[in-house]
């Protein structure tokens, strides 16, 4: 069902349903009545985009909450709280924690799907955030703990496979120009912010997106365009260190999630750490020809 029409289309729908009814009017492009027809088609546009949007906004919140969909498992992995109890609800025969507790919501990323070899199997793959906003894998407790609080709120004869590993690297070039509202230093902490929240915004499906990145730096206030000449994988399978998948359109994350490649880990990124290049936008419409 077409939730909103064009301004122009409602405006001939009216035009039409009054030529018809009422024969004889102008058909000047200026008479009032067609000015009138406008105006109405416009309120009337306003109002269906409105419900437009408050359709799509029902939809999704009824996806995500409808229990045992895989939007319901992402969105409770959130909601595990490390070391409490959960309580039964008698109204809603649903198991629910008494008190939120942000502190021991420690599920930072969550990549939840069906697994293709298995079927009716639900995949649930986790990690958290440490100390230094890395993401990580849980502790052997955590996850222990995490497993039972999964088992105890799936549905009864559904199959789990919960799992928690290193994170995959992702490596990148990235040359980004920008207008003169900021500086180049301002520009580049801006963008590495992006790049921190872009990194916990992966959808429950665990899959990275080439564009989706770019957006996310192209988002970023002062930033007039960016350039990104390469981007690409390394996962907790890959035994060799050297091993790197170059990332055309998408990654799917084996370990659900990823972390940028840096000198933290140097047998990991073996050699491979993320370079963001920002340079005035005047340095790529006005370049310095060589004599």
């Amino acid at each position: 069902m077409e939730r909103t029409r064009t301004i122009e289309k409602i405006e001939q729908s009216i035009i039409d349903n009054v030529n018809q009814n009422i024969p004889g009017l102008s058909t000047s492009n200026t008479a009032e009545w067609k000015l009138w027809a406008s105006i109405v088609a416009t309120a009337i546009h306003a109002f269906e985009l409105i419900m437009g949007l408050f359709a799509k906004e029902i939809d999704a919140l009824t996806t995500r909450i409808t229990p045992g969909t895989i939007r319901w498992y992402a969105e409770m992995c959130k909601r595990f709280q490390n070391g409490d109890t959960l309580a039964f609800a008698e109204e809603t025969a649903l198991l629910y924690y008494p008190k939120k507790d942000p502190a021991k919501q420690i599920i930072a990323v969550a990549a939840v799907s069906e697994k293709q070899d298995t079927a009716g199997a639900i995949s649930i793959k986790v990690a958290k955030k440490d100390a230094k906003g890395n993401i990580v894998e849980l502790s052997p407790t955590e996850l222990y703990n995490f497993k039972n609080y999964i088992d105890a709120i799936k549905f009864a004869g559904s199959r789990t496979e919960v799992n928690s590993t290193k994170a995959d690297l992702i490596y990148y070039d990235l040359t980004v120009y920008h207008d003169n509202t900021k500086s180049s230093e301002e520009i580049r902490g801006d963008i590495t912010k992006a790049l921190e929240q872009f990194k916990v915004s992966i959808d429950f499906d665990g899959v990275l997106y080439r564009q989706k990145l770019l957006d996310a730096v192209i988002d970023v206030k002062g930033v007039t365009t960016c350039a990104l000449n390469a981007l690409e994988q390394h996962t907790y399978k890959d035994q060799d260190p050297s091993v790197w998948h170059s990332v055309d359109t998408h990654a799917l994350l084996e370990s659900g999630y990823f972390d940028w490649a840096d000198d933290s880990e140097p047998e990991a990124t073996a050699k491979k750490v993320c370079r963001l290049t920002v340079k005035p936008i005047n340095e790529l419409l006005n370049p310095q020809t060589e004599a």
